[in-house]
């Protein structure tokens, strides 16, 4: 029986791969607009990750159907062939009855599947809210490095405009020194080299997003800069450190009790402990009832039963093993636990003084564009040097560069708060909702879906 699951369960993933690879772009649009919320729609309808996880549920959800049914009566017809007068037909010899539900293991073995079954759904709706994030990661990392790059670019812009500025310089007095015209072009050349090197990565991003959202590399991609929104604890800043204590113990008390993770372990656990009651009452083999064809061969005999015990010291071994396995499940629990803490404590934090760079960047960059600018005044009335002018510029670019960088990171730490949390985006991402029907074929959309609401609710 454990073969024949086994042949049957390889078959369906077969059957999955094979649909997966098979899958074209032909819903996929040719235009489409990138933002948090789209990519969101788009990962739960189109992402191939997400879809191979979809099939994982359909198999557990039959795996459970197969152990229910391994609970029915089955019936087993004995029979011998007689020849003699009219050729060969058959003769009823023996009827028996197997009845597997009378057996606790049988019980246990249709719960175990059940909790697992459970626990796939749940891991269908990690892969959901995990690969959302991650896409909505490399969305903000491809913003900050467009941004980057026009930094980079008007960097070069500017100069070029002062070895414009030089030249013709040169052309009325002709006492320009080359080497400073050599040196506006070579900063000019280094900010457009970084440019370029920016544009590279974009164009892997801009890949990745594309294999991600499943599109076709035809598709326009119109990426829309957004930046990801501050969380309620974020909103309400504690003002001494006992509340920043009190704040983070209940984001993470909030965490706790939503936790797809935890929930997923907890049907784990359940798994394994049935998986040790059915492991236990194995001992009982099977039961019959049936009748034999009787001596005299004039039709059956009376009706009989019968049953298999096999009670032996493996029985107490793998007991213990269950056990072992159980504690090391429910030790699992305790690291997710502790790990969505320290996921907490840590990134709370860090948007603290995220916020604080972040500000101080932005004015940094303000006031050294202010003073590029009036140096550059300056310069054209022959006050000033070259070099500092080109060092003025080339700060003022590093202090951009740097409040950007800022932003990404506070955009990424919100992400996590965000996904450990499920506010936002992410509070759209609900539990499975598996839909059966016995009179129609179901799809893995009817299968598993968010709440139909999600996709027309803003947060």
């Amino acid at each position: 029986m454990i073969r024949k699951i086994e042949i049957r369960h390889a078959f369906l993933l077969f059957i999955a791969v094979t649909q997966l690879e098979a899958k074209s772009y032909a819903d996929a649009p040719e235009s489409f607009t990138v933002n948090p919320e789209s990519i969101r729609t788009r990962v739960l309808n189109g992402n191939l990750a997400v879809e191979a996880a979809a099939y994982q549920v359909s198999i557990g959800h039959a795996q459970v159907v197969n152990a229910r049914a391994a609970l029915a009566p089955s019936l087993n017809l004995g029979g011998v062939i007689n020849s003699i007068t009219s050729g060969p037909s058959f003769l009823l010899s023996s009827v028996q009855a197997l009845l597997p539900f009378l057996f606790p293991s049988s019980w246990f073995n249709l719960k175990e599947e059940n909790n697992l079954y459970q626990a796939q759904l749940v891991s269908y709706r990690l892969m959901e809210l995990n690969t959302y994030a991650t896409v909505l990661a490399t969305y903000y990392t491809y913003l900050s490095d467009q941004q980057i790059a026009n930094i980079y670019a008007q960097e070069a812009k500017d100069f070029r405009q002062i070895a414009s500025l030089l030249e013709e310089e040169e052309a009325i007095s002709g006492d320009v020194p080359p080497a400073q015209l050599e040196q506006a072009e070579a900063q000019a050349n280094l900010a457009e080299g970084q440019a370029l090197k920016l544009g590279e990565m974009m164009d892997q991003e801009k890949a990745g997003l594309l294999t991600e959202l499943n599109l076709p590399t035809s598709s326009a991609m119109t990426i829309v800069p957004l930046d990801a929104p501050p969380s309620s604890y974020e909103l309400k800043p504690a003002s001494t450190e006992a509340e920043k204590i009190t704040q983070i113990e209940n984001a993470i008390a909030d965490s706790a009790k939503m936790a797809p993770e935890i929930q997923q372990t907890e049907f784990l656990v359940a798994a394994a402990k049935n998986a040790k009651w059915s492991s236990f009452f194995g001992f009982l083999g099977g039961a019959t009832i049936g009748q034999a064809k009787n001596s005299s061969g004039n039709g059956l005999g009376p009706l009989g039963g019968s049953a298999q015990v096999t009670l032996g010291a493996s029985t107490f071994t793998n007991l213990r093993l269950s056990n072992l396995n159980i504690e090391n499940i429910q030790f699992q629990e305790t690291e997710t636990k502790s790990a969505l803490q320290q996921v907490l404590d840590s990134n709370l934090r860090s948007i603290d003084d995220a916020n604080q760079q972040l500000a101080k960047s932005t004015l940094a960059e303000k006031e050294l564009m202010e003073v590029y600018e009036q140096s550059l005044n300056d310069y054209n009335m022959g006050l000033g040097s070259l070099t500092d002018l080109l060092l003025l510029r080339t700060q003022a670019a590093s202090a951009a560069v740097t409040k950007v960088q800022n932003q990404a990171d506070l955009n990424l730490l919100r992400t996590t708060v965000h996904r450990a949390l499920l506010s936002d985006q992410f509070k759209w991402i609900g539990d499975c909702q598996p839909n059966y029907t016995r009179n129609r074929k179901v799809t893995l959309d009817e299968l598993c879906h968010t709440d139909p609401a999600a996709d027309s609710s803003s947060d």
